[in-house]
């Protein structure tokens, strides 16, 4: 039987698959203290619960485009959307935090194929109802926003309530419904990409991903004390893999990160500077406020989320 794409239904699941990267982005700020007294854990420690995320959605989405062109992207969506219920469904019953921290890596992997994916079936959803794919984009990028402006709240009512298993297992149904939606109305894959996976790898630079997160990882844990001994080693070694991924990225196309535009672009290259900066501020309050409300200011988890909706407009403006 051949489904019927509806193009409103549709693009509803995928608004809704979508929004799950920004919405774990921002409801894990409220459960930081609550983890780190299940665990047993320091401020550095449970960090690792938010850096897994970010690292594993900035690889995880450029590759997940060159994925969607050779696999299908309602394949590849829905793959991710599997992903993201399983690892949410076992992450309540980890043992130890380390567990913890992998569950949301997978997670955000998983997240990180809807944004490619949804874009790529907007259009073929565009084209078949012959209209501008502008306004389904926007409904899309508005539920990303919203997603991230609520995910405080979201999260301290759940953490509140329940517990930091709360904020996984609330992924299950929404990631289950969109890829149900999504698999029975959205378009089906047709015109893949041809020709061998070794070779969409090569063509994905999976070197320069690894540099990446390697070079990256260990500079958090040289700032974050983790193995004091080995501290200007991770030091070392990360300044070394940075400049094997610069190396790598200027002389390699399709590259992860454009560096040649940046060096070109000055202008660009500020503009980017300028808004790395604003993020670490932001994102030094965003993470450390809750944790001083709850810890000093004895708040509930519940109160802290609302106490942060007025910092989220700050993120979009």
């Amino acid at each position: 039987m051949t489904n019927k794409p509806r193009p409103g239904l549709a693009i509803a699941a995928l608004s809704l698959g979508t929004a799950l990267n920004p919405l774990n982005s921002s409801m894990i700020a409220v459960a930081l203290v609550v983890l780190r007294q299940d665990f047993a854990l320091d401020v550095a420690t449970v960090t690792w619960v938010i850096t897994s995320f970010y690292l594993a959605s900035a690889a995880g989405q450029p590759l997940m485009g060159r994925l969607a062109d050779r696999f299908g992207p309602r394949r590849l969506f829905t793959f991710g959307m599997a992903v993201v219920a399983i690892s949410c469904l076992l992450a309540p019953f980890s043992p130890n935090f380390a567990l913890v921290c992998v569950a949301r890596a997978l997670m955000a992997v998983g997240t990180a194929t809807a944004y490619p994916c949804a874009v790529v079936m907007v259009s073929t959803l565009s084209r078949q109802a012959n209209i501008s794919s502008t306004r389904p984009l926007g409904r899309i990028q508005m539920a990303n926003t919203s997603a991230a402006a609520v995910g405080p709240v979201v999260g301290g009512l759940l953490v509140s309530l329940v517990g930091w298993q709360a904020l996984f297992a609330i992924n299950v149904p929404i990631s289950l419904l969109a890829l149900i939606v999504v698999q029975r109305v959205a378009p089906p894959d047709v015109g893949r990409e041809s020709g061998k996976l070794s070779a969409l790898l090569r063509d994905s630079d999976i070197p320069g991903i690894l540099a990446f997160i390697a070079s990256l990882t260990l500079a958090m844990m040289a700032l974050l004390n983790v193995m004091p001994a080995y501290r200007w080693w991770f030091i070392a070694v990360a300044v070394v893999l940075a400049g094997l991924f610069a190396w790598r990225e200027f002389r390699f196309s399709p590259s992860f990160l454009d560096l040649r535009l940046l060096g070109r672009n000055r202008p660009l290259l500020l503009l980017y500077l300028g808004f790395a900066v604003f993020s670490a501020v932001y994102y030094f309050a965003f993470f450390g406020l809750p944790q001083l409300l709850q810890q000093a200011g004895k708040y509930d988890a519940g109160v802290v989320g609302l106490l942060m909706l007025p910092l989220l407009p700050c993120r979009f403006s």
